[in-house]
């Protein structure tokens, strides 16, 4: 498990640290940092090399690294017709740091702008390093692993594979993820995912689906479908809702992948309620199985629902307000219970940055 996360100069967040659980779930206002803790994990571990092309934004000669997971983080941070890889870097320009601890070890990843380059520099060491790396002290096992210009996009990396798989959910890339799906669809159909994901499906709705299928649809060109037990119609996911896509998603891509970190960003959104507690109770069953989960969300309701699913199953959540000053990312960690009893207070814990921070 990912027990620490530092940041330093990354993104919007000039420095920052904060400790990791089971469940973490990151609560707090627009421009508070939640989707650049996410991201900041996302680079660390990226998935593994059976995830590249469409979904990743990675020509498949690259493979799938850093830089390819880069590419997804600026689809849905782009600006016009902006390019390149500076925004990794606060203000654009210098250094950032992201780096974790796990296992008594830290790892991180430097980027650094340098005559024009970008160099991104891969780091490991004993966690009792970490600080003294974070002031510039040179540790093991350092060695810079690509370097791009900085206004361009691509390349190779030549970035180590790592053993932690991870999958990122976001609403803004669930067309790259449906583009992925189709791209695999064979593996998918042969190792029987389908209908596990269909049958779950159908606890969500009063319908009966028995498999998934890609076939052709009226107007040409491929569709995902969700076939109805009884009469064998098939219903486009797309027309099932984007909460439903979304879930379906998730659910082959974690199958797919053998994911063990999982990250979601804007959690409640496209959810119903019955919805939503439907993915609590998923990931909280992930959990269970040894999976760690950092998901974000602008709601109170859905992070006590997160929080308490993962409870209930006997492994440890917290909700973490978090608020972003001046570029230092502050952070508060709460248990379920601190969350009601501040509620019964009439205390929101969203708003109430300058009480708990």
């Amino acid at each position: 498990m990912i027990k620490e996360l530092v940041l330093e100069n990354f993104r919007g967040v000039r420095e920052g640290r904060l400790k990791l659980f089971p469940m973490t779930v990151l609560l707090g206002a627009n421009n508070s940092g939640k989707t650049t803790v996410l991201e900041a994990l996302y680079l660390l571990y990226p998935p593994s090399p059976i995830c590249l092309s469409t979904y990743y934004g990675a020509p498949p000669s690259t493979g799938l690294k850093t830089l390819a997971v880069a590419e997804v983080i600026h689809a849905y941070h782009r600006t016009l017709d902006s390019r390149g890889y500076r925004f990794l870097i606060h203000n654009y320009d210098g250094e950032a740091v992201i780096a974790c601890y796990l296992d008594e070890e830290f790892k991180a990843l430097i980027f650094r702008a340098r005559n024009g380059y970008l160099e991104v520099e891969e780091a490991t060491g004993a966690y009792s390093d970490l600080s003294a790396f974070m002031h510039g002290v040179k540790v093991r096992s350092t060695k810079v692993v690509h370097a791009c210009n900085l206004s361009d996009s691509g390349g190779v990396s030549k970035m180590d594979s790592r053993t932690t798989k991870c999958l990122f959910m976001k609403p803004h890339i669930s067309d790259m993820a449906m583009a992925y799906v189709r791209e695999k669809w064979g593996l998918i159909r042969g190792r029987g995912l389908t209908g596990k994901v269909a049958a779950e499906l159908s606890k969500l709705v009063n319908e009966d689906y028995d498999d998934l299928t890609l076939e052709p649809h009226i107007g040409g060109g491929l569709s995902l479908n969700a076939i109805l037990k009884e009469s064998k119609i098939g219903i486009r996911l797309g027309d099932m809702g984007d909460g439903m896509r979304m879930l379906a998603l998730a659910m082959l891509l974690k199958e797919l992948i053998n994911a063990k970190l999982i990250l979601w960003d804007d959690v409640e959104a496209f959810m119903s309620p019955s919805s939503l507690i439907y993915l609590s109770q998923w990931l909280a069953g992930l959990v269970e199985q040894g999976a760690q989960v950092v998901v974000a969300t602008h709601s109170r309701e859905a992070a006590k629902l997160l929080a308490g699913a993962v409870e209930e199953a006997g492994q440890k959540a917290r909700i973490m307000l978090l608020a972003l000053r001046e570029g230092v990312l502050k952070h508060k960690v709460l248990t379920l219970d601190e969350v009601e009893t501040l509620e019964l207070a009439g205390v929101d814990v969203r708003m109430a940055e300058d009480f708990l921070l």
